[in-house]
């Protein structure tokens, strides 16, 4: 999109000003690319954690869930499922991070007593083990939702910067450059009409 600027210095002016705003604007955005790069950065390394700590999960789950598996057949195991699905339930919240609103799932206990008369602490250890498994999924989903919200801002903030730069501070670096470039000519061709006038007059 180019421009159409009167050659005037009124406009010379004026643009000059829009100039000067954009690059403010240009170094304010910079300023929020910075905050966000930071909490991504920290994000990653959080996500990178939990992770870590949820494939320890997993191997303890496969583990007693073998146990029970090979001990009380699937019968045991498909009783624990039952219980965890009644003593728990995942229902949505949102926060702000570094302005952005994103909305995550969180796990609320329903504090009932297992549905089992249970005796034995294999099966016992598989249903605390499955909660807790639940529940660190869903504190992972959290930041990874976050993590998701802030590429898509730096993205969307990176785009509107470089059609700044690229496009919108060039076209009118180039409107300046040629209403300084006609108001010199026409100021040339007036001293030149002047000098005329007094030769003529002499």
């Amino acid at each position: 999109m180019k421009y159409f600027v009167r050659p005037s210095k009124a406009e010379l002016i004026k643009t000059e000003e829009e100039i000067s705003l954009i690059r403010q604007f240009m170094e304010l955005i910079d300023e929020r690319v910075k905050v966000l790069t930071k909490e991504k950065l920290k994000l990653n390394a959080i996500i990178d954690t939990k992770r870590a700590k949820l494939a320890k999960y997993k191997q303890d789950l496969k583990y007693l869930a073998d146990k029970v598996m090979q001990t009380y057949g699937y019968l045991g195991l498909k009783r624990v499922t039952h219980f965890s699905k009644k003593s728990l339930t995942i229902n949505l919240k949102y926060e702000y991070l570094a302005g952005i609103k994103y909305f995550f799932p969180y796990l609320a206990s329903n504090d009932e007593q297992y549905p089992l008369s249970l005796t034995n602490f294999e099966i016992d250890d598989l249903a605390d083990t499955t909660k807790v498994f639940l529940e660190n999924i869903i504190d992972l989903s959290k930041y990874i939702e976050a993590e998701k919200r802030i590429s898509h801002e730096l993205s969307m903030i990176k785009r509107k910067l470089n059609t700044l730069k690229n496009i919108i501070l060039p076209e009118l670096k180039q409107s300046k450059n040629q209403i300084k470039k006609y108001l010199m000519e026409k100021e040339r061709f007036n001293n030149v009409i002047k000098m005329e006038l007094i030769n003529r007059a002499r």
